[in-house]
């Protein structure tokens, strides 16, 4: 396709400006590897480059491997399989009970179906501040207190992810749903051959929202768990910066490498499944 001159330096510039705008986005994330990759005395003197560091394998490998503070033996390592399962068990959980809800309250004839709907779409206008503590306090009764299940059961619940699904199904084709009943299908099996299968990219597309943002969860689980053994891996960080609180040093490398590594499991996720994630977007727009 031909372009004009004038269309030709635009399209130059739009280019220019995009890679710019990239460059200085990253550029403190690249600034946050290269204090990684650094002694401790260069960090806190202000001496870094823009280069990598000399201790580059000595800082990452005694998190991996030693402890993410002199005073601990929890490792990163650790952390990171805490997270990694507290993640995936509440986006499994989350994506059943929400698809459960949702087909539950739109395919079978409840009583006072409206209301019940209703109430748990008016829970979205609730901050999370006003949960917090009765939340907090069913956690204490059940005997979950520091423990993963304390993490994962108050998580599951969603009014959005219940709300968004069930659009989704309203807006499927009417006529597959009466060929399947014409055919004798039975309300699992209705489920579990037509309606999830046709709702895949919604399905991806709220499992990625939901384990990225589980994966960044802090204050629920800073107010459950007490062991750094049974932390997530934004409680480490929290951790190594705590260290400072008797006149200490912050160990800025350790905070900083521990924070590029909690950044590699959703990166990889959605750039991987980011096809997925705005096809349901869209459909769940339809």
């Amino acid at each position: 396709m031909y372009l004009s001159r004038k269309e030709k330096i635009l399209k130059i510039l739009s280019y220019i400006l995009l890679i710019a705008t990239a460059i200085f986005s990253c550029f403190p994330l690249w600034m946050g590897f290269i204090a990684s990759t650094s002694d401790i005395i260069v960090v806190i003197s202000g001496k870094m480059n823009f280069l990598i560091g000399d201790s580059f394998f000595q800082n990452y490998s005694s998190i991996l491997t030693k402890g993410i503070t002199d005073v601990s033996t929890v490792t990163a390592t650790r952390l990171m399989m805490n997270t990694f399962i507290i993640s995936l068990f509440v986006t499994t959980g989350k994506i059943i009970v929400s698809i459960l809800a949702a087909y539950g309250l739109l395919y079978f004839e409840i009583p006072l179906e409206k209301l019940i709907f209703s109430t748990i779409f008016l829970t979205l206008m609730l901050p999370i501040e006003v949960r917090i503590a009765p939340t907090y306090q069913v956690a204490v009764n059940f005997g979950m207190i520091n423990s993963f299940s304390g993490i994962i059961f108050p998580l599951i619940a969603s009014a959005t992810a219940t709300f968004l699904f069930r659009e989704h199904f309203l807006h499927l084709p009417k006529e597959i749903f009466e060929a399947a009943l014409l055919n004798a299908a039975g309300p699992w099996k209705l489920l579990k051959d037509i309606i999830i299968p046709m709702s895949r990219n919604s399905i991806i597309a709220l499992a990625v929202v939901t384990f990225v943002s589980t994966w960044n969860q802090y204050l629920w689980p800073l107010l459950v768990l007490n062991d750094l053994d049974k932390s997530m891996i934004n409680l480490g960080i929290k951790f190594v910066i705590a260290q400072s609180q008797d006149g200490g040093i912050v160990n800025w490398p350790y905070v900083m490498a521990l924070s590029m590594i909690a950044l590699i499991p959703p990166v990889i996720i959605i750039f991987f499944l980011q096809s997925f994630f705005v096809k349901g977007l869209s459909d769940t727009e339809k």
